[in-house]
């Protein structure tokens, strides 16, 4: 981690024992990972950052991830996937964070998908619980409808649900979002 020009903040158990860890990558978003034994169970999440090739370098060094870069009309991304895995194993990927946001105090961040049945539903609740919509629901064609919240603490994340089985792939990008 820190020959790649990372930071471990903080390195402990989890509440079940497990080795766990709060890091900065060099582009400055904060990230955590930890031992699960598990399968990913997260299905897409977006690092919006400055610096893409600084942070492509990075996440290559440290968890050895395959990338791909895309070409879309938003200017593109690149895929992430685990050593081996196909197309289909895309598990989140490195946007360009624009410079408007950047000027406005927008820092580098990772941004969670989750998969729901209805992602309209999703953002009425997240309201009720004390969240806020930062986009509301809205198509986005062969995908599914998309939806950008903020929890009530200000973390941001966005739900999507899926318009056919198998589930969607989120915009400026191709890698899937599973099934809810």
């Amino acid at each position: 981690m820190h020959r790649a020009g990372g930071t471990v903040h903080r390195c402990t158990p989890d509440e079940r024992g497990r080795p766990a860890a709060l890091c900065t990558d060099p582009t400055g978003a904060v990230f955590a990972v930890r031992q699960t034994g598990a399968p990913f169970r997260l299905p897409w999440t977006e690092l919006h950052t400055p610096d893409t090739a600084a942070a492509r370098t990075f996440y290559r060094t440290v968890f050895d991830w395959q990338q791909h870069d895309l070409r879309a009309e938003r200017g593109g991304c690149t895929v992430l996937r685990p050593v081996g895995g196909g197309p289909e194993d895309g598990h989140g990927a490195i946007v360009q964070l624009p410079a408007h946001q950047a000027a406005d105090g927008i820092r580098p961040h990772w941004l969670p998908y989750f998969a729901v049945l209805d992602a309209d539903a999703a953002a009425e609740r997240a309201v009720r619980l004390g969240g806020s919509v930062r986009m509301t629901g809205r198509p986005v064609p062969g995908l599914g409808r998309l939806a950008r919240l903020t929890d009530p603490y200000g973390a941001a994340f966005a739900v999507i649900a899926a318009d056919r089985p198998g589930g969607a792939r989120p915009p400026g990008c191709s890698g899937p979002v599973g099934r809810p």
